[in-house]
């Protein structure tokens, strides 16, 4: 049960963390079209990454 929670936690935290970080590369695109394509990757990637810890907090949740 302990770990289900702590696992829960982290992800909540990593989650919170690429948020804000998806926010700056936003940001930067928005500032810098220069970059648009390396900042639109990295976005990209985020996003992927953000719908993978969703997908593992619903996993949790169920459980």
């Amino acid at each position: 049960m302990n770990i289900n929670i702590f696992s829960l936690l982290m992800t909540l935290i990593f989650s919170i963390l690429f948020s804000q970080l998806k926010l700056k590369v936003q940001y930067n695109v928005k500032r810098k079209k220069a970059f648009g394509k390396q900042n639109h990757r990295l976005s990209l990637l985020l996003k992927m990454l953000k719908n993978e810890i969703n997908g593992q907090m619903k996993k949790e949740v169920k459980k």
